[in-house]
């Protein structure tokens, strides 16, 4: 049985881009996209790892807070499935693939058991003001965790 977490726990992730932030209006080939998913997703299991973030957590919500080099106006929602997503993917569990190259393990934190609504609220994508593309080349992602329900 779960309750309402009473005092709600929240963490902060600061990613800088690793790739691209890929639109659903870019249209570009699965070839130049997967590789930039993978990318995604490793740095958010790799930021997680960094923080030290806790495992098998009953149920988060997660913000993301996308900042680009340029203004403009954008479609938050354009950068779910090349963005936001591989976020959550990589602070899930690890997920094993089978190709025709063989089996390969995708990195994932653990932080809760599955990217499913049940233990999942999210992600939440807004986009926030421009970043310096000195300091961050390819943009910013700043993920916000917020645990919705602790084990009882």
């Amino acid at each position: 049985m779960m309750a309402p977490a009473t005092d709600l726990r929240t963490w902060t992730l600061t990613i800088s881009a690793p790739a691209p932030m890929f639109s659903e209006n870019s249209r570009h080939h699965w070839a130049k996209t997967s590789p930039a998913v993978r990318e995604w997703r490793a740095a958010s299991f790799l930021y997680a790892t960094s923080a030290k973030l806790p495992r098998g957590l009953a149920r988060v919500r997660v913000d993301v807070l996308l900042h680009f080099t340029t203004a403009g106006r954008r479609d938050r929602y354009n950068y779910h499935r090349y963005v936001a997503k591989p976020i959550v993917d990589g602070l899930a569990s690890p997920r094993t693939v089978t190709t025709k190259k063989g089996v390969r393990v995708e990195p994932g934190y653990g932080l809760v058991p599955d990217d499913t609504p049940q233990f999942l609220d999210g992600p939440l994508i807004e986009i926030g003001p421009k970043v310096d593309r000195k300091t961050y080349p390819l943009g910013l992602a700043v993920v916000t965790i917020t645990e919705l329900e602790v084990a009882s």
